[in-house]
């Protein structure tokens, strides 16, 4: 890997959505590379295809970063879609469901609170 900042961000990028993604992989693939993960996890029904798509951008975006000989990221934007789909991915696995479990309780207490007023207006 050259130096700099950007190549860097590109790798890591890269190794949180292969340490993201391990959970859901087969056993046999928990201590292999984020491209055989992929393998695995397209052949399962667990993300959306446009999920695994960037999961693979992301993973060609590290893998360039630490091997490419011939180019070095040099901007915030040859990186920015790697560093998008990353927290994509994140948000997805971890904000959103405690999001949507959030959001269910919120609406469970408005449906019990108009339960309890409808029955105590019938009274």
């Amino acid at each position: 890997m050259q130096g700099g900042l950007f190549p860097s961000a590109a790798a890591s990028y890269g190794k949180a959505v292969e340490r993201a993604v391990t959970p859901f992989v087969d056993d046999k693939y928990k201590d292999k590379m984020l491209g055989q993960k992929l393998g695995n996890l397209e052949g399962k029904s667990l993300f959306p295809k446009v999920m695994l798509d960037f999961i693979r951008v992301v993973k060609d975006t590290a893998n360039h970063a630490l091997h490419a000989e011939d180019h070095d990221f040099t901007s915030k934007g040859e990186v920015a879609p790697a560093r998008e789909f990353a927290k994509m991915l994140l948000t997805y696995l971890y904000t959103l469901p405690e999001q949507v479990k959030t959001a269910k309780s919120a609406l469970s207490d408005l449906e019990n609170n108009e339960d309890r007023s409808k029955a105590a207006r019938q009274t």
